[in-house]
């Protein structure tokens, strides 16, 4: 269940578009949510959400993206410092979560890695306790978005299969705890950082 009606009608902003659907162009979650569903604005679908939605937010951990939803304007999440996971609708046509990963329906592009997904608790050199993670992308996956892995600092590991051909900018910008990445052996574009 999501905690959505934590969140008033006026902590978020919609933008009416010229078809008359919407797009979510702004939320102040003062009520500290942890789970958000993008889906309708009363009765009126929404098809997209802004480039930046949310300001700072360090509560969020779970977004919904409902059916309608179709475009996802440049670095859409990448101030949700707690999500963990992606949900979208079975419906939605463009997006798809696996393992609470946000990819597009025919998993050939992965869009956005949650910043706070799959933590675990390690011990670093000094002894001191480390959050971090480690993450293999499917095999199908051609292209990783730009900025998809953005500020996920505690990742430590991703392992890519040899289909992706594709690395956009900034795709592993400020992921200070990577160690080890598996290139794909196919990969004919990475973008300059």
């Amino acid at each position: 269940m999501f905690d959505a009606e934590k969140i008033r009608d006026e902590q978020i902003t919609y933008t009416e578009k010229e078809d008359g659907t919407f797009e979510f162009a702004a939320m102040y979650n003062t009520e500290k949510a942890t789970e958000l569903k993008i889906d309708k604005n009363g009765d009126k679908a929404v098809t997209s959400i802004a480039r930046h939605p949310f300001e700072w937010d360090t509560y969020i951990e779970k977004v919904y993206i409902g059916k309608d939803v179709k475009e996802l304007r440049g670095e859409t999440f990448r101030n949700l410092r707690a999500l963990k996971k992606f949900e979208v609708s079975e419906d939605n046509e463009n997006f798809c979560a696996v393992d609470g990963v946000l990819y597009t329906k025919d998993m050939k592009t992965l869009l956005f890695y949650p910043l706070a997904k799959d933590l675990q608790t390690v011990k670093d050199d000094n002894g001191n306790d480390v959050q971090v993670s480690e993450y293999t992308i499917p095999d199908g996956v051609e292209t990783i978005r730009t900025k998809a892995f953005y500020k996920c600092g505690n990742i430590t590991k991703i392992v890519m299969p040899d289909t992706v051909k594709t690395i956009e900018e900034k795709a592993f910008f400020r992921c200070s705890s990577l160690k080890e990445l598996t290139l794909s052996k196919n990969v004919e574009y990475i973008a300059k950082d």
